[in-house]
């Protein structure tokens, strides 16, 4: 089974009207601790839950599940109190026999929980939405006879993880004699749920992730308890708060310091052609409160209040900010990343430059999301000296930045977003993807010796390369493109594979394509990966940099480009890779995803896709696929299938939402205009 094996990945580290239900759809998915009654009533409106000692797996691509109704609806006859039922089925927990061990798998839950050090158990996950302003009575959870098996061998239990990097590695976790010596039912409980709000086909939503836990395991009684099916009825109401916006005056709002406002008029311009109503608001106007009352209690806040009046006043759903962290301020979220390997060892703290925290405007509730819970003027605080914040995370607006320095990448940009939607669409170009790719985290005899001394740890597991495993991965759920496969495994060219060089990588580029894909390590201004069983950073020597990027000519054919590793999108850092693909004036990308703080990965093969870089990458082609094609909105549809599908999070998650930046107009069109 599983080991979870973190890596990060910086260079130099050896390292989401008032109408009653919107819509509901079934994820099966990760999972989280429970408590334990068999029908609970929870007189809560609102619950994040920030912090756990487990760890799981989130959605892998293909089990995304629609299902063709969203369940009974009824109003109930006094305080306009509706009522929600739905049924869900379990499949019977079937028993692999592994090393030792069972295996418990049941059809249909494709993700586990990954407690360290405790059973591995199967879970599913089923997300409701309401539009914001709804208030959760309670819930209840009614599930069917319980059913028992006898089993003559323990449940495997996740080993738990390493952490490498160049200071030591951390290897925690062994069987929790806690659990596996006790008669008590793990976990505690058969539901759990979690609550948020976020934007949904442009509506404010609240969503509502119920966890189900159809097995159960009592270790001392030797005993598996399971149940078949589970009926769950949500009661809510409509508060009198409306999140209707007063006017649907603008749909693009602009946000950028005074001196580049004359830059930014071509866009607004062309914006307008193609039926996008666009202003532009300066960072002064928003401090002096020409437009709405200035709150906040710094620049950062009073521009997210700004954003907010802007939403509910003029029915903004997109945001544009225009500026590096100098012009335009950047807010940093506090997260605890790791300890040592006991409790007294010192924090390694991270502050991470989000602008999520722009995007996040409302809490479940439909309050404001200040990111300072506790009020002590740290944000976005993760066990940061034992603090944390209450943070929403689903995105409530479509935003990007563009950090421009100057006038001159203000009107470079401008004029590739321009030309890109007026002269892309129905190009051939636009149909190739470049994945340059590698193995990831080359084998090392230690972890190689370690991981073999583990349960359920195959040699097909360890060896696989993981970059090049995803990139086939996402090759083989997309239709319609040609797929070009840059791999460092590769010596020679065969088929759709060639060598991972500088030199295929610029040809590839100014040959042109709709996205290119890089996965593997990186830092501020570079990228790369390794062969496998190797050390040597590919591509030789120091991996692809900046100064290869800004080499780049391939003019008009400007890709989507994607890249996921540690800091490449570092924008606070100064000009870093992903945004140095943009500013381009000859060529480079049209816009860029990028990590501004880390990204990370499973090395064992399927693992690879289920949580972190390699979930996000995955949800990013399956997402374009499905009609995402305004770079925004697949942003927030990214995030936000992230966040439904992951109940619990802990600081690895936290980098992976917070750090995940879109480098471009939200409301570009990928693929551009017809003329």
């Amino acid at each position: 089974m599983l080991i979870l094996y973190l890596l990060c990945f910086p260079m130099g580290i050896i390292n989401l009207r008032y109408i009653y239900i919107i819509s509901s759809y079934i994820i099966i998915g990760a999972g989280f601790m429970l408590k334990d009654k068999k029908i609970l009533s929870l007189f809560v409106v609102t619950i994040l839950i920030c912090s756990s000692v487990s760890f799981f797996i989130g959605l892998k691509f293909e089990n995304i599940l629609s299902p063709s109704e969203k369940g009974k609806e009824t109003l109930e006859p006094h305080e306009n109190i509706m009522s929600l039922k739905r049924k869900i089925h379990f499949s019977q927990p079937q028993l692999v026999e592994h090393k030792g061990y069972f295996e418990v798998k049941a059809k249909g839950a494709a993700s586990y929980l990954m407690d360290i050090g405790k059973p591995i158990l199967p879970v599913y996950i089923t997300v409701f939405t309401f539009p914001l302003g709804t208030k959760i009575v309670n819930i209840t959870y009614n599930h069917s006879k319980v059913k028992t098996i006898k089993i003559s061998k323990e449940v495997i239990f996740n080993p738990g993880f390493m952490l490498t990097d160049m200071r030591k590695t951390v290897i925690k976790g062994s069987k929790d004699n806690s659990v596996y010596n006790s008669d008590k039912l793990y976990p505690q409980e058969w539901w759990e749920y979690r609550i948020g709000s976020g934007i949904l086909n442009h509506n404010q939503t609240v969503f509502l992730s119920l966890h189900s836990y159809p097995v159960r395991y009592s270790p001392a009684k030797n005993t598996l308890y399971y149940i078949e099916n589970a009926e769950i009825t949500i009661r809510y109401k409509r508060t009198n708060i409306s999140f209707i916006p007063k006017t649907r005056e603008y749909d693009l709002l602009i946000i950028a310091p005074s001196n580049f406002s004359s830059s930014l008029k071509p866009l607004v311009d062309h914006k307008k052609k193609i039926g996008i109503r666009s202003k532009i608001v300066t960072v002064e106007e928003i401090y002096n409160g020409t437009y709405f009352l200035a709150k906040g209690r710094d620049r950062a806040e009073k521009i997210k209040y700004f954003i907010k009046d802007a939403v509910e006043n003029w029915g903004v759903s997109y945001v544009l900010l225009v500026g590096d962290k100098d012009k335009l301020p950047v807010r940093y979220g506090h997260i605890m990343t790791m300890r040592g390997a006991n409790l007294t060892d010192p924090q390694l703290t991270i502050p991470v430059a989000t602008d999520l925290y722009y995007a996040d405007i409302y809490d479940a509730n439909g309050s404001f999301c200040s990111w300072d819970a506790n009020h002590n003027g740290i944000y976005g605080e993760y066990n940061w000296e034992w603090n944390s914040d209450k943070v929403d995370f689903y995105p409530n607006v479509y935003l990007g930045r563009l950090p421009c320095k100057d006038k001159k990448e203000v009107s470079t940009v401008v004029a590739k977003i321009i030309r890109y939607e007026r002269n892309t669409y129905n190009k051939r170009w636009f149909n190739n993807l470049i994945i340059c790719a590698g193995d990831t985290q080359p084998l090392r005899k230690l972890a190689q010796f370690i991981l073999l001394l583990l349960p359920g740890i195959k040699w097909e597991d360890i060896t696989v390369k993981e970059g090049e495993y995803l990139g086939d991965r996402i090759a083989e759920n997309l239709t319609g493109f040609h797929v070009k496969k840059l791999y460092a495994s590769c010596y020679f060219s065969w088929g759709d594979r060639k060598p991972l060089t500088k030199r295929n990588i610029k040809r590839e580029i100014e040959n042109g394509a709709g996205f290119v894909l890089f996965t593997g390590h990186g830092t501020v201004d570079r990228w790369g990966t390794y062969k496998p069983f190797s050390l040597l950073f590919r591509p030789l020597l120091q991996g692809y940099t900046s100064k290869d990027v800004l080499n780049l000519k391939n003019k008009d054919k400007l890709p989507i480009v994607i890249i996921d590793a540690c800091l490449c999108g570092a924008f606070d850092q100064g000009d870093c890779l992903a945004w140095d693909f943009v500013r381009l004036e000859d060529g480079g990308a049209v816009a860029s995803f990028a990590y501004v703080t880390y990204s990370l990965t499973y090395p064992l093969r399927d693992y690879v896709l289920y949580d972190f870089g390699g979930y996000i990458d995955m949800q990013f082609f399956k997402s374009y696929m499905e009609g995402k094609d305004i770079a925004g909105e697949l942003l927030v549809d990214i995030l936000t299938i992230y966040l439904n599908n992951h109940p619990y999070l802990l600081s690895m998650n936290y980098h992976q939402i917070e750090g995940l930046e879109l480098f471009g107009d939200p409301t570009l069109k990928i693929g551009g205009y017809p003329s």
